[in-house]
C-alpha cells in the first residue's frame, strides 16, 4: 500500500481505477462503520480506519476497511479468497481474518469494502530501522518460518499470492526493536493478501515489484505458487543483507532491463532455465534458436553464498543461507522447493529451538 496521501477520485474505472470518496465522519455499510481516518492508499484501493458501531462480542471495535476500486472490484478475486481462507479457522496460519465484506456505491460504481483487522507496523519498515538496515540472522529465521506457514496454507488451496514482500508481512504490535522480537516469539501477526489468484487462471504477468519477479513472469511461461517461493528467496536475502538481489539496470523508458534481470538470475544463481524456455511466450524477446542471449555475451558468476560474506555474514552463516535460498532460486519453477520442503530444511530447524 503506498504511503501517499492522496489518490485521484477523479480517475474511472475504465482508467483502471475508479476510488470511492470515503470521508471521516462518514458511515459505511448502513451506518455500522463510521470511518475515522485514512491508513493509507494503493493502486487498487484506499483502507480507512473504522469504528464498528454494531460488533459482536466477538469482533474487534476497530477494524481497517479496504474499499476497492471499481476496476478491482470488478477484476479482483482477493474478496472470495479471504472467504475461503475464513473458512479455515484455526488452520489460516498467518493469513487475513476476514471480519466482513460489503459493497458501496460511489460515483464510478459499486466498490467491494473488505473488513480487516488493524495491523501495525510491516516488515520492511522494522528493517529499515536496524542500524544497517539488515536484519540479524536469528531474527530473519523467525520471519522466514512463518511466512512460509502463510505459503504452505495457501499452496493447499491452490492460491498464488504473487505480491510478497516486506511491505506485505505485518505486525498487529507495536515492535521498537530487535529485543522486542525476541521477547515476543519473533510473531508476525499477518501475510496480508493483495493481489492474490489460483492457479490456472489467466492473468496479466507483471504481478510482482520487478526485483523480485520470478523467470517464469519475464518469460510469460505461465504460473504456479512456485512464484511465491522465488519472492521468498528474494525477501530472505534482502532482510539479510538490506539490498535486493536483483537490480537490473532501467532502460530509457524508465522500465527495468528485462535481458539484464534474467542475466543476472544465471549469474547468481548458478542453475539453468530448463523445460522453461520451451513454455515461455516471450522467448524470441530475449533468446536466439540456439538459447542464447541477444544482446548479452559476457556473463560473471557471482555465488549468493560469496554476495553474502560480502555482506558481512559469517561464512558459515552464508553457506547455510545460501543453502535455503538457492531451494527457492531455482530457475526452472519444476525444480524449486515447494513450501511444505522448506519447512524441513534444516536452516530453519533451529527458529524455534529446533
Amino acid at each position: 500500500m503506498s504511503r501517499t496521501d492522496c489518490e485521484d477520485l477523479q480517475l474511472t474505472a475504465d482508467q483502471s481505477s475508479g476510488y470511492f470518496p470515503a470521508l471521516p465522519g462518514g458511515l459505511l455499510n448502513r451506518g455500522r462503520y463510521k470511518v475515522l481516518r485514512k491508513l493509507g492508499h494503493g493502486s487498487m484501493s484506499t483502507t480507512w480506519l473504522a469504528e464498528d458501531k454494531k460488533r459482536n462480542a466477538d469482533s474487534p471495535r476497530y477494524v481497517a476497511i479496504k474499499i476497492c476500486t471499481v476496476s478491482a472490484t470488478h477484476n479482483s478475486e482477493e474478496s472470495p479468497i479471504l472467504v475461503q481462507i475464513r473458512g479455515l479457522q484455526d488452520e489460516r496460519d498467518r493469513l487475513p481474518l476476514l471480519w466482513d465484506n460489503f459493497e458501496e456505491q460511489g460515483p464510478h460504481g459499486k466498490h467491494q469494502c473488505l473488513v480487516l483487522d488493524v495491523l501495525g507496523l510491516d516488515l520492511t519498515a522494522f528493517r529499515l530501522s536496524a542500524p544497517e538496515k539488515r536484519l540479524p540472522v536469528h531474527i530473519v529465521k523467525l520471519f522466514v518460518v512463518q511466512i512460509v506457514e502463510a505459503l504452505v496454507c495457501l499452496d493447499s488451496l491452490g492460491i498464488i499470492h504473487s505480491d510478497l514482500h516486506g511491505r506485505n508481512v505485518l505486525f498487529a504490535t507495536p515492535i521498537l526493536d530487535t529485543t522486542d522480537i525476541e521477547t515476543q516469539n519473533g510473531s508476525i501477526d499477518e501475510v496480508n493478501i493483495g493481489g492474490p489468484f489460483r492457479v490456472g487462471e489467466a492473468r496479466d504477468q507483471d504481478v510482482s515489484p520487478y526485483a523480485l519477479r520470478a523467470p517464469e513472469i519475464l518469460l510469460k511461461a505461465g504460473l504456479s505458487t512456485k512464484v511465491d517461493i522465488w519472492m521468498l528467496g528474494c525477501m530472505t536475502f534482502e532482510l539479510l543483507t538490506g539490498h535486493w538481489l536483483f537490480n537490473p539496470k532501467l532502460e530509457s523508458t524508465g522500465e527495468p532491463d528485462e535481458e539484464e534481470h534474467l542475466a543476472q538470475m544465471l549469474e547468481y544463481t548458478g542453475t539453468d532455465f530448463g523445460s522453461l524456455l520451451d513454455n515461455s511466450a516471450a522467448r524470441d524477446k530475449f533468446f536466439d534458436a540456439e538459447g542464447r542471449f541477444l544482446h548479452i555475451s559476457e556473463f560473471r558468476p557471482d555465488p549468493i553464498k560469496v554476495i553474502l560474506v560480502r555482506y558481512k555474514l559469517s561464512k558459515k552463516e552464508a553457506v547455510q543461507a545460501a543453502a535455503f535460498i538457492a531451494k527457492c532460486l531455482q530457475l526452472d519453477p519444476t525444480e524449486r522447493a515447494s513450501a511444505r520442503e522448506l519447512q524441513m530444511h534444516d536452516w530453519l530447524k533451529s527458529a524455534y529451538g529446533g
